[in-house]
C-alpha cells in the first residue's frame, strides 16, 4: 500500500532499559552439597609379629587393616534375621580373627581407648558409609588427612605400654635404627642431601632417646646440727664480810 499524508510511520524501536533474565532449566542454581571423599569400609587394626618401623625418633609395631567385607581375607558372610520380616548378610570375622592370632598377630580392640571416653578408634565420614581412625582430619573435599607422626606414635606406644601390643625386642630397636642409618647413606650417596639429612636427624634423635640418661646425684642429707652443750651454772657464793 502506497503511504500517504494520513498514513501514520512505524514507531521506532526502543531498546529496553529493564534487563532480560535467562532461566536455562538444564542448569541448577543450588548450592553443591559438602562431600568427604575417601575413606574406607570398617575394619580392625592388627600388629604384624616382629615389624617394626621409626616413627617420630621411636620404633613402633606395624599396623594392618583387616577389612569387615565379606568373601576377602577370610572374612565369610553370616544370614541375620531382619525383624519385620527378611534377611541380610553381616560379616562373620571369627575366621579371619582366629587365622590372624595363629599367625600371631596381635588384634587391636576397637573399645581400647574407651578409658579415655573414645568408644572406637573409628570415626564415619559424614555422608558416607566409609570410616577413618579417629585420630586423622576431616577437611570438605578432601580425603581424611592423616595426623601428624608425632600424635600417631604416641598412639601406637601407648598401645605397647599398655600390652595391647608386644614391645620390641633391643635388638630388633638397634636394627630399625641401622637400617634407617643405612637408608640415609645410600640417599647420601644418590645426591639427595635433604632426605639424607632428614633421616640422619631422625636416627641421632632416636639414639639420643635411647642414650641412658644419667642418674641423678642423691640428695645428700643435711648433718644434723649438734645439740647445744649444756652449760653448768656454779652459784658463787661470797663469804660475809661481817662473820
Amino acid at each position: 500500500m502506497a503511504k500517504t499524508r494520513d498514513t501514520k510511520a512505524a514507531p521506532v524501536a526502543t531498546a529496553s532499559t529493564a534487563p532480560q533474565y535467562v532461566a536455562p532449566t538444564d542448569v541448577s542454581s543450588r548450592t553443591p552439597a559438602v562431600s568427604y571423599p575417601g575413606g574406607s569400609a570398617p575394619f580392625y587394626l592388627y600388629a604384624i609379629p616382629n615389624r617394626y618401623y621409626l616413627c617420630d625418633a621411636r620404633v613402633v609395631p606395624l599396623l594392618a587393616q583387616l577389612g569387615r567385607t565379606p568373601g576377602v581375607n577370610g572374612v565369610a558372610a553370616q544370614r541375620q534375621h531382619i525383624a519385620g520380616g527378611g534377611w541380610r548378610y553381616v560379616p562373620d570375622m571369627s575366621r579371619a580373627i582366629a587365622k590372624l592370632e595363629r599367625q600371631g598377630c596381635s588384634i587391636v580392640p576397637f573399645d581400647v581407648d574407651s578409658p579415655d571416653g573414645f568408644p572406637s578408634y573409628l570415626q564415619g565420614i559424614p555422608g558416607t558409609d566409609k570410616v577413618c581412625h579417629r585420630l586423622c582430619s576431616l577437611v570438605p573435599g578432601l580425603e581424611p588427612l592423616p595426623p601428624d607422626p608425632s600424635v600417631w606414635a604416641d598412639w601406637l606406644c601407648s598401645l605397647m605400654e599398655r600390652g595391647v601390643v608386644p614391645k620390641p625386642h633391643p635388638s630388633q630397636v638397634d636394627a630399625v635404627i641401622e637400617k634407617k642409618r643405612k637408608m640415609a647413606g645410600s640417599q647420601a650417596r644418590a645426591g639427595n642431601a635433604d632426605r639424607a639429612a632428614r633421616l640422619t636427624a631422625q636416627v641421632d634423635r632416636a639414639r639420643a632417646l635411647l642414650a641412658p640418661k644419667p642418674k641423678p646425684k642423691p640428695k645428700r642429707k643435711p648433718k644434723p646440727k649438734p645439740a647445744p652443750k649444756a652449760i653448768e651454772v656454779v652459784d658463787v657464793l661470797e663469804a660475809d664480810p661481817d662473820g
